[in-house]
């Protein structure tokens, strides 16, 4: 599975100190090599409005326009290529099989609304053109978070499947949580996710992903699930457990794709450049 980066990514200034362009950076300094995807504003915009409302969309370029700090979210003028650039690189991700090393994330952005670092869903704006074709979906979210945005998003069609492994919602961020036939969720204590703990819950849904025999496999990749990371962190602490994570993923037979949700401390690189190698 080859990477591929956005070209636009510093225009945003993010969250300071913790979601900035650091976070490519530290990829694209492990990688080494990828591809780097150019900008399509009308291609991004085009697919983002079967998954988002117009008014949304609308919203967003006001809200660029005019600058607003609204706490885990922050929109200025740079934002807007880069939301879009990162929903050019989902889309070819997902056609190509690939990993889209992207920013900003997109698992907590609702049809009609901004939360937690999320402007726009990339992963279920990326699986549209395989909705359009009948296919079977199953999205794997292994963010620390829950990814309420993309739950709701999917919770009511047919031929999709979300798992995920999170902090638990009762005590952590979002708050939130959906129950849907096609899901399958696994809430954890941080602090007694260690390494074990961690395979062990990823290999029960992995092998539920197997059972459900997707068509294709999305994977919403989250790596604040590090011990260290600023935002959350599990208690996994081995830079190998990412690597033997994508080593179960690959086992599922099906298309994948992959790419960045959360991930937020400067071994970022190193924790993708091992997922990448399990998955290869």
């Amino acid at each position: 599975m080859e990477v591929l980066m956005q070209k636009h990514y510093k225009e945003y200034r993010g969250i300071y100190p913790i979601e900035s362009s650091d976070r490519i950076e530290n990829i694209k300094e492990e990688i080494g090599e990828y591809e780097e995807v150019e900008l399509e504003e009308s291609k991004a915009k085009e697919e983002l409005l079967k998954v988002h409302s117009k008014e949304h969309y609308d919203a967003f370029l006001h809200l660029c326009k005019k600058g607003a700090n609204l706490g885990d979210l922050n929109f200025h003028k740079g934002l807007v290529e880069v939301a879009l650039n990162a929903i050019n690189t989902s889309i070819k991700a997902a056609e190509k099989g690939a990993f889209a090393a992207i920013r900003p994330a997109g698992h907590h952005a609702y049809k009609e609304k901004f939360a937690g670092f999320c402007y726009f869903n990339n992963v279920v704006i990326a699986i549209q053109r395989f909705l359009e074709n009948n296919e079977k979906i199953a999205i794997f979210d292994f963010d620390a978070h829950y990814g309420n945005g993309t739950h709701d998003l999917v919770k009511d069609r047919e031929n999709v499947f979300y798992f995920s492994i999170h902090a638990d919602t009762s005590k952590y961020y979002p708050g939130v949580k959906y129950f849907s036939k096609n899901s399958f969720l696994i809430d954890v204590d941080p602090s007694k996710e260690n390494d074990e703990e961690f395979l062990r819950h990823s290999k029960k849904l992995i092998e539920k992903i197997k059972d459900y025999n997707p068509d294709v496999l999305a994977i919403s990749s989250g790596f604040d699930t590090w011990r260290e990371d600023k935002v959350l962190g599990f208690n996994i602490g081995k830079v190998e457990t990412y690597e033997k994570l994508g080593e179960m993923i690959k086992e599922v037979e099906s298309h994948k794709f992959a790419l960045l949700e959360g991930g937020y401390h400067k071994d970022l690189g190193k924790l993708v450049k091992a997922f990448m190698e399990g998955l290869r």
